[in-house]
């Protein structure tokens, strides 16, 4: 009878420290992944960092930053296909034009207010519709982009009702800011590039 009543303990003992090892295997996987969902893509720091958040309030959308760009933008008037034009450049272009100016004139300089005195280096632009984004980058012959091109892998990004075209290609610049070192214009301009790809809602 004793060695049936040592048995039985032992199971019970057994099925307490199975049922502890299952319960702490569960609860090591929800916090890996909670804290998953809490990291910024391409990053190891936690998205509660702001900084690694850029919002544009006139807009309602925000993105992740790559490369710990400063951004640097102004809002143009309506391009005339029902869209508006986004103007942007780094804080990071424009200190580098200082550094490096030799007449004493920032060549880089991004002054929101007088676009034609500044140096761009990245477009993009926000269409109402998928017909108003379709029409403004029409294909060969002058025809609508066909809608089933307006994917991301072509530039285009649909945040709520509107749809927005990040150019996947240099759209911007002059030959006068940094002309001897394209290379870092060339990073600076995927960076930001790559940011907007992650453009969505501000939340």
């Amino acid at each position: 009878m004793q060695k049936k009543y040592n048995q039985r303990g032992v199971k019970e003992i057994v099925i307490a420290l199975m049922v502890v090892v299952l319960g702490f295997g569960v609860w090591y996987v929800w916090q890996d992944q909670t804290q998953k969902s809490q990291t910024v893509p391409g990053t190891n720091s936690p998205a509660a960092s702001q900084g690694k958040i850029f919002k544009m309030p006139e807009l309602g959308v925000e993105f992740y930053l790559k490369g710990n760009i400063i951004p640097l933008y102004a809002i143009v008037n309506p391009n005339g296909v029902g869209g508006t034009t986004v103007s942007l450049s780094t804080q990071q272009v424009v200190e580098k034009g200082l550094a490096t100016t030799k007449t004493g004139k920032n060549e880089c300089l991004f002054d929101k207010t007088n676009l034609n005195s500044s140096f761009v280096l990245l477009h993009f632009n926000v269409y109402a519709t998928k017909a108003d984004a379709a029409m403004a980058k029409s294909g060969p012959g002058d025809h609508p982009l066909p809608t089933d091109q307006l994917t991301a892998e072509n530039g285009f990004i649909t945040v709520g009702d509107k749809i927005y075209y990040v150019p996947q290609g240099i759209t911007g610049g002059n030959s006068n800011c940094l002309p001897d070192d394209s290379s870092f214009l060339s990073q600076q301009w995927n960076l930001l590039r790559e940011s907007l790809m992650s453009l969505r809602a501000s939340r």
